[in-house]
């Protein structure tokens, strides 16, 4: 049963903060957005970058099973790490120009869905959930602004998302 209600929770938030913070970044990047109204095409690779640049899950916190050496500091057995996903989705030494917002860029080893045994589940479904979202917004909305002054951030430490976003579309 906890199983059943992490995959229902963590396959219904996520995927509704990846495509609100989508909403947000081509707000911001109004030259994107029209590329990607009048090319969808681009959906999949804009979609990997949406997650690179403002993934809704921006790091999870691990128990090192054992002792280990990283980087010169001991990590002992037992001890709690929180991995940063976001900021190594940010790492120059993984991405060129890691902070610059490019839909092309590829490769593109992002790590919005960790890696490893720890890989995403619905890591599938939620790609093509949020290209499905995103091409059906910009489509009926291809013009919106964001009314940032109202913008509401989940309350949360795990999940990077909107409780509301209140748009106008023009």
């Amino acid at each position: 049963l906890g199983l059943c209600f992490l995959l229902l929770v963590a396959g219904t938030e996520t995927t509704t903060s990846a495509l609100g913070n989508a909403i947000l970044l081509l707000e911001e990047h109004e030259e994107t957005r029209a590329r990607l109204v009048a090319d969808p095409s681009l959906l999949p690779s804009a979609c990997e970058e949406i997650l690179r640049f403002d993934s809704p899950v921006q790091g999870l916190s691990r128990v090192a099973t054992r002792d280990v050496t990283l980087r010169g500091r001991q990590i002992p057995k037992g001890a709690r790490v929180h991995m940063l996903f976001a900021a190594a989705n940010r790492d120059p030494r993984a991405f060129d120009d890691p902070e610059t917002f490019d839909i092309t860029r590829s490769p593109n080893p992002h790590l919005a869905f960790s890696f490893g045994i720890h890989f995403c589940l619905g890591a599938s479904l939620a790609r093509v959930e949020l290209q499905i979202g995103l091409a059906e917004f910009l489509a009926h909305a291809p013009n919106y602004r964001v009314h940032r002054e109202r913008l509401a951030r989940l309350p949360s430490d795990t999940n990077r998302g909107f409780g509301s976003i209140p748009i106008d579309i023009l």
